[in-house]
């Protein structure tokens, strides 16, 4: 079981590099003319969505993909869905004001924040809060980062806690430009997430 779950948490946090069977939002970004600060400001307040995706990891030793259904209802209210890693059914990461659950195989698995059940099953961690921030185009806040932009003022690199954020890709969602294809990166570990659908 526990390989089972590190499976999962491998996918979650550290997949992404291997095909993706989903595409990438087809909206094109608006690219608006705003600067950084009013840009940001757009983005941090979005604090409820549902997106819909791929994700996948890739190493040197291997790479593993599932399909990714998220609902964020808060910073600490979500509800993550994996489907399909290494055909093991439905995995389920939900967190609320009194932890976080892990859901597999029927079992049930508790901390207080998602990196500790990480550092509990698995002898280690990934910045998992730092993607309610991440997968918005925004840097975590309190944390020093350094920032690339394009023309748009959009956010296309980000360095932060030994994470590089590439963003390949915006689509245009309500009056937002949101990424739909970003890549995360620390030594040998390549994360790829492709959102086929934001809902906000």
């Amino acid at each position: 079981m526990r390989k089972f779950v590190y499976l999962f948490f491998y996918c979650f946090l550290s997949c992404l590099l291997a095909s993706c069977a989903t595409l990438p939002a087809k909206s094109n970004a608006f690219n608006q003319q705003l600067s950084w600060p009013q840009r940001q400001k757009q983005l941090a307040a979005i604090h409820q969505w549902q997106l819909n995706g791929a994700i996948a990891i890739k190493t040197p030793q291997q790479g593993q993909t599932a399909s990714l259904s998220w609902q964020q209802q808060s910073l600490v209210n979500y509800h993550i869905s994996l489907y399909g890693p290494l055909g093991a059914g439905r995995v389920t990461l939900a967190g609320t004001n009194q932890g976080v659950q892990l859901q597999a195989n029927d079992k049930l698995y508790h901390a207080k924040s998602p990196e500790a059940l990480m550092q509990e099953m698995l002898g280690w961690q990934l910045p998992v809060g730092n993607l309610y921030y991440w997968v918005r185009g925004l840097p975590a806040p309190g944390l020093q980062a350094r920032l690339h932009f394009d023309t748009f003022h959009h956010l296309s690199q980000l360095q932060q806690q030994g994470w590089t954020v590439h963003y390949l890709r915006y689509t245009g969602v309500g009056d937002d430009d949101l990424p739909s294809l970003l890549t995360l990166q620390r030594l040998d570990l390549t994360v790829k997430i492709v959102i086929s659908q934001w809902v906000v």
